[in-house]
């Protein structure tokens, strides 16, 4: 029987694009040449989709883009068109919004065999919090995001072995952090220019900053360019 692949997902901590370089060239390393991507840009108003493809392709300057498409409405989304793809960047925006518009098109399963079947997932600051076991974690911080939504339910898409996501980290937040981590739950914390490859089970940091993982009355520093396995970790 055909092993499935291990999943392949980026995270990145928001902040400044310049900073993504390396980022980028991992992402690079993953995809083949003239790959397709699909944009999903649903933590913001579509009046920004626009400027978010932009962006983006501007971000991603490395890569060489046989198309790169805008899903503006993940309710039409069907596998048909999604295994098109060589990646999906979930751009960021606000946390609530867009798990909101994943949970309403009930896409979970569907991104799960799109990860089963070799494709990468690419999420950015609220994009990076969706794919974690809740997002309920969008609260902390001085840029913490509003519930505009109305979301009931705080589960994530879950991709990560039962880890939650918190971008925009910053050491003020340690002790919001340790109070949210102290029932038992696993925190990867991401500040800004921070940014992390998932291959399975092993967590390597690619971005500029060194990221921290939080359980219980535990936390370690993990620097640039250094791994870790998320199963044995704690």
């Amino acid at each position: 029987m055909k092993k499935k692949p291990k999943h392949k997902i980026i995270l990145t901590g928001g902040g400044d694009s310049k900073h993504f370089r390396d980022i980028d060239l991992k992402f690079k390393l993953w995809l083949p040449p003239r790959c397709n991507i699909l944009l999903v840009p649903l933590g913001t108003n579509r009046k920004n989709h626009n400027y978010a493809l932009k962006r983006i392709k501007s971000t991603f300057k490395v890569l060489k883009f046989n198309n790169i498409a805008v899903c503006s409405d993940l309710s039409n989304l069907s596998w048909d068109f999604l295994s098109l793809f060589h990646a999906v960047y979930i751009d960021g925006g606000n946390t609530f919004t867009l798990m909101h518009h994943i949970q309403q098109a009930k896409v979970n399963k569907l991104f799960k065999k799109f990860l089963d079947h070799g494709g990468i997932i690419n999420g950015d600051s609220a994009g990076a919090i969706v794919l974690g076991k809740k997002v309920d974690s969008a609260y902390f911080g001085e840029v913490a995001d509003r519930n505009r939504a109305g979301l009931k339910d705080y589960s994530g898409l879950n991709f990560l072995s039962h880890w939650h996501i918190h971008c925009h980290y910053t050491e003020d937040e340690k002790e919001e952090i340790k109070d949210y981590v102290k029932s038992g739950r696993k925190l990867i914390a991401l500040p800004d220019n921070g940014a992390v490859a998932v291959h399975g089970d092993k967590l390597r940091v690619i971005g500029k900053s060194s990221i921290v993982l939080y359980h219980r009355n535990k936390n370690i520093v993990i620097k640039p360019g250094k791994s870790i396995d998320l199963k044995s970790v704690f």
